[in-house]
């Protein structure tokens, strides 16, 4: 995440958002090559239309960027960005691919518990290196309750992992975005126009093609 979040100093967020989605082929592609998953005609379906539909529904409006003025941004500065968010992908693709072997010899709660460990090790590491300090207020605490959102939902995902190839396990949690694009709906008023409606279909599809691919 530290990465992905300094691409944001390069890139504009749609384009962030878009290509971080595409760690989701890397852990494909290992799970195949190297833990030899089935190919299927519904899973390579089903995996086509998650992947579309996540790439449409995480692609917010150029307004949006992190710098929405700045156009004249030098080719160097945008290859950075994308070297790094090159990097982001490999990384999290490959994390995202070892926990199908480490469930072997943990549980979902071990697993959890010693991946949040590392990432508050890292966390912690990057702001005494950039900083600035963390401001407690109220909105630091309500982040703080998202996090132990996560942290719980991540439990659940490690214990479908046990039962799922690792292709259609982090293909589907990414179908997570489908309740996000829901709940701005309802409560940000979000518009639901042709492109996120599409998004939509095509993201529950996947997911359900996926869910009978695995029999």
């Amino acid at each position: 995440m530290v990465v992905a979040t300094q691409c944001l100093d390069y890139l504009s967020v749609a384009l962030v958002v878009t290509l971080s989605n595409l760690y989701i082929v890397n852990t494909i592609v290992l799970g195949i090559v190297v833990l030899h998953e089935p190919i299927t005609v519904l899973k390579i379906a089903g995996l086509a239309c998650i992947v579309a539909g996540v790439l449409i529904l995480g692609h917010s409006p150029a307004r949006y960027a992190a710098h929405p003025g700045d156009r004249g941004a030098s080719t160097r500065r945008r290859a950075r960005g994308f070297v790094i968010m090159g990097i982001y992908i490999v990384m999290i693709g490959v994390g995202a691919f070892l926990e199908k072997p480490a469930l072997k010899g943990l549980t979902a709660t071990q697993l959890n518990a010693l991946m949040g460990i590392a990432m508050t090790a890292v966390a912690g590491t990057a702001l005494a290196i950039k900083g600035p300090r963390l401001p407690m207020t109220k909105r630091t605490l309500g982040v703080l309750g998202v996090g132990v959102m996560i942290g719980a939902a991540s439990v659940f995902y490690f214990l479908g992992l046990r039962g799922l190839p690792v292709s259609v396990a982090s293909a589907t949690s990414n179908a997570s975005v489908v309740v996000t694009v829901a709940l701005s709906a309802i409560f940000l008023h979000l518009p639901l126009n042709r492109a996120r409606g599409g998004g939509l279909a095509l993201t529950l599809l996947g997911a359900t093609l996926l869910a009978l691919s695995t029999g």
